[in-house]
């Protein structure tokens, strides 16, 4: 008999994120409404640090798929 499948983890992170969403989200949404539209740009560029060029950027195989698309 096989362990958990791919579906089983995808589903308990998207729970685990649920969770710490319920959490923490009122004060992340606060927090990310008390930046100017300089300092967000500044943090989601920080964030993506080597991920992805464009939103068809190939070099990490497949991720471009699953990337968002921000429009800064």
């Amino acid at each position: 008999m096989e362990g958990p499948g791919i579906g089983d983890s995808v589903t308990e992170l998207q729970h685990d994120l649920e969770r710490k969403w319920r959490r923490h989200g009122t004060r992340l949404k606060d927090f990310w409404r008390s930046f100017s539209q300089g300092q967000r740009t500044q943090a989601i560029k920080a964030g993506t640090v080597g991920v992805l060029k464009h939103s068809e950027d190939r070099s990490q195989g497949n991720v471009y798929k699953f990337a968002p698309e921000f429009d800064l």
